[in-house]
């Protein structure tokens, strides 16, 4: 009876630990469409702010960069609240990583 109870035991607790093991964790920011998204945005902001420093830009373009940046940043929010998950479809990604390309190449 006690060797019964202990392989019962042992079967549930191994199931359980089996059912973690299966169960993906969500990566911290999302998928890595929205990392991916999400780290153009923070570079940017840091060039930005390295450039306004080096003097190669004023602060009234680095104000003007860094809404741009911001307003693609509420897109992105809104975008995901619309599919309501954390998570951009393909032509989102490409439209937002545009956006980031065209912020890019007026600094």
């Amino acid at each position: 009876m006690k060797k019964l109870v202990f392989v019962v035991a042992s079967v549930v607790l191994v199931g359980v630990g089996g059912l973690n093991a299966a169960t993906p964790t969500p990566t911290k920011g999302g998928t890595p469409a929205v990392q991916n998204v999400n780290e153009r945005m923070k570079e940017q902001m840091r060039q930005t702010q390295k450039d306004l420093k080096a003097g190669k830009l004023t602060a009234t373009q680095a104000a003007a960069v860094k809404k741009q940046i911001l307003a693609i940043r509420q897109e992105e929010l809104s975008d995901m609240k619309a599919n309501g998950v954390k998570q951009l479809t393909d032509s989102q990604k490409a439209q937002l990583n545009s956006e980031l390309d065209e912020t890019q190449g007026s600094v």
